[in-house]
């Protein structure tokens, strides 16, 4: 044996291309062929009595970058105003190679290697809208990538006074910043009695008063304000990472009207009163 003799091409009908290696070499390289591409190679002995047959023909496609990541969630946890959990799915197409993921969140390189399909960003800031981007890529450099928005949460309202209005209402007023600073969030609360069989009552508002009617009266009730976040769309509501709560009692109601059935029974010295009360 004199020499061997390579041949490959690209996919099934090219030309072939060849190298040849002296008679002492078992292997050699192939380099400088394309990504993610198919190729056929084989290989014959050379003698000085002339060539060799072909050997089988085998075939193989070389590396290449990964596709991309799929089915990207991007939502906040609970409990949490300045963390997005991430999740996807990993590329179908992983390029023959180990996939490894880049976490941007808009556009600040957040995570630089992840091996997972999962993570979570923190120290971001509270009601913020996000553009979250997930980039796959290997040893040979970047491959596809997927794009999603996700929120943070937003702080509850700052209550700077509960005011009883009368005995079945109760007025809550949000701090100037609450609202200055927000103008994006509507503040909700609800009333909910310590008595069983009274019903909780809600009311929401976007300005810096809010009024909860049909209460009832000398019943504790907390009152819990949380934010929700407007124009998120239908199905994308979602609400403060933490709330505020009040304890307050609600007073007496007034008389329904004046007391009935009033009698006086007279003696020699005295008056006697007697009467029934309102219905």
């Amino acid at each position: 044996i004199t020499s061997y003799k390579i041949q490959y091409r690209r996919g099934t009908s090219g030309i072939w291309m060849e190298r040849t290696s002296n008679g002492n070499t078992r292997m050699v390289t192939l380099v400088n062929l394309q990504l993610g591409t198919m190729y056929q190679v084989r290989v014959r002995v050379v003698s000085d009595l002339g060539d060799g047959a072909w050997s089988n023909v085998v075939n193989k496609t070389t590396f290449n970058v990964p596709g991309a990541p799929t089915n990207l969630i991007i939502s906040p946890p609970s409990g949490s105003c300045d963390q997005l959990m991430v999740t996807w799915t990993a590329p179908s197409n992983t390029g023959g190679l180990p996939v490894m993921y880049k976490v941007y969140g808009n556009e600040t390189l957040i995570h630089s290697m992840i091996n997972t399909t999962n993570t979570v960003l923190s120290g971001l800031t509270a009601n913020t809208q996000y553009t979250v981007r997930v980039v796959a890529f290997n040893d040979l450099g970047d491959g596809g990538e997927v794009t999603g928005t996700g929120r943070t949460r937003p702080q509850a309202p700052k209550v700077s006074d509960v005011t009883l209005t009368n005995s079945t209402q109760l007025s809550v007023t949000f701090s100037t910043s609450a609202v200055d600073l927000s103008p994006s969030l509507q503040f909700k609360c609800t009333a909910r009695p310590e008595l069983t069989g009274l019903t909780n009552r809600t009311a929401t508002t976007t300005s810096q008063r809010l009024v909860l009617n049909d209460l009832s009266p000398y019943v504790n009730y907390t009152v819990k304000c949380t934010s929700i976040p407007t124009g998120l769309g239908s199905g994308s509501v979602i609400s403060s990472c933490n709330s505020t709560m009040n304890t307050i009692r609600m007073p007496e109601s007034a008389p329904s009207g004046p007391p009935l059935n009033l009698d006086v029974i007279r003696t020699n010295t005295s008056v006697t009163l007697s009467w029934d009360p309102p219905e």
